[in-house]
C-alpha cells in the first residue's frame, strides 16, 4: 500500500441488546492494525448491560466515540445516525456479533489504493455458531464480482446461485468497506426505510466495481432472521416489513423511485438501472412460472401411455 494513501476510515458500530457478544467483538474492532480510524459506537437505548460493557471497553481503548441514544430509534434510523456522524472517506458498518481480524480494514484499504473504480470491498468470512465454523464464504471456482460487468454484478445481487451453501447475491457487500460519499448518495435517494440491503448493493454495483478479497478476515455469528429476534419485536423497520405483502415487488418499487430521485446517477446509469430492474422482474416471473409448472410436469411424466 502506498504510504501516502492513508484515508480516514469510519467504523460505524450500532449496538442494541448485544451484551452476549460485545466483550469479544468490540475489542477486535478497537485493535485494528490500520490506525487512521474513527470508531463510532451508538447504543440504541439497550435494556441489558450493553452500554456498561461499551463504557468498560472504552476506558481500556479510548479510540472510539461512545454515544447512548435517549430513545430507541430502531435499527434503520440508528444506522443512518452513525453514517451521518462519520467523518471518514470510507465507511464500514459493523454488527455487534461480527468478529474482525486485526487486518480487516488494512487489507481492504490496500485494494482501494490500487483501483479508483472500486466502490466497495468485502473479504471472505466464516459463518460460526459458538466456536463451530458452519461454512466459509468464498468465490473459489466462481467468477468474483470484480471480473464481471456492472450489469452482471448488479443483476447478481438478486441471483439464486449458491456458493458454498450460501445464496450468492453479492448483498453482503453492505458489511464490507464502502466509499462513504457514494453510500450517502444512495441512502439519501429514498425517504423511507430501505427494507433490503440488496437494494443498496444493487446501486453500489452501478457506481463502480465490487471487489471480493479471497482471504478470511472476519467471522459472522449464525442467528435467527431479524424478524424472529426478540430484541427486534418493537423495531419500526420490522413493523414496516410486516406490512409489506410482496417484498420482491416492494424492492423493485423502491429501486425505481431511487433511480429517478438520485441526482448523482447520470443518464446512462439511470437507463441501466431501469433495464436491470425490468430484467430482474422478468427473471422472477420466469422462475415463478417454472416452479408452478413443475408439479404438473411431474404428474404427466408418471402417466404411462398405453
Amino acid at each position: 500500500m502506498q504510504t501516502s494513501f492513508q484515508p480516514l476510515v469510519t467504523i460505524g458500530f450500532t449496538v442494541y441488546q448485544g451484551e452476549k457478544f460485545l466483550e469479544k467483538s468490540l475489542p477486535k474492532i478497537c485493535n485494528q492494525s490500520y490506525k487512521n480510524l474513527e470508531i463510532i459506537v451508538i447504543d440504541d437505548n439497550s435494556k441489558d448491560k450493553s452500554f456498561e460493557i461499551c463504557k468498560k471497553i472504552h476506558s481500556r481503548f479510548k479510540n472510539f466515540k461512545l454515544i447512548l441514544n435517549k430513545n430507541n430509534l430502531g435499527a434503520w434510523d440508528n444506522f443512518k445516525k452513525v453514517l451521518q456522524k462519520s467523518k471518514g472517506e470510507y465507511f464500514c458498518w459493523a454488527c455487534q456479533d461480527d468478529f474482525f481480524d486485526e487486518k480487516f480494514i488494512e487489507k481492504q484499504i490496500k485494494v482501494f489504493a490500487t483501483n479508483q473504480n472500486i466502490v466497495a470491498t468485502l473479504p471472505s468470512w466464516d459463518l460460526v455458531e459458538g466456536k463451530k465454523i458452519i461454512l466459509t464464504f468464498s468465490y473459489k471456482n466462481y467468477k468474483p464480482p470484480q471480473n464481471e460487468s456492472k450489469f452482471s454484478a448488479a443483476l447478481n445481487v438478486f441471483r439464486r446461485r449458491r456458493i458454498n451453501g450460501i445464496r450468492e447475491k453479492n448483498n453482503m457487500f453492505i458489511h464490507g468497506l464502502i466509499k462513504k460519499n457514494i453510500f450517502i448518495n444512495i441512502i439519501k435517494s429514498y425517504n423511507g426505510i430501505i427494507s433490503s440491503e440488496r437494494v443498496i448493493v444493487f446501486f453500489l454495483a452501478l457506481y463502480g466495481k465490487l471487489f471480493f478479497i479471497e482471504e478470511k478476515l472476519w467471522k459472522r455469528t449464525k442467528r435467527d432472521h431479524i424478524s424472529l429476534r426478540s430484541e427486534r419485536l418493537n423495531d419500526p423497520a420490522e413493523h414496516q416489513r410486516k406490512t409489506i405483502k410482496n417484498p420482491f415487488l416492494n424492492n423493485m418499487k423502491t429501486m425505481t423511485i431511487m433511480t429517478f430521485r438520485n441526482r448523482t446517477l447520470n443518464l446512462f446509469k439511470k437507463v441501466l438501472s431501469l433495464s436491470l430492474i425490468f430484467t430482474i422482474i422478468l427473471r422472477k416471473i420466469k422462475i415463478n412460472v417454472v416452479s408452478n409448472l413443475e408439479p404438473i410436469i411431474r404428474k404427466f411424466k408418471k402417466i404411462k401411455v398405453k
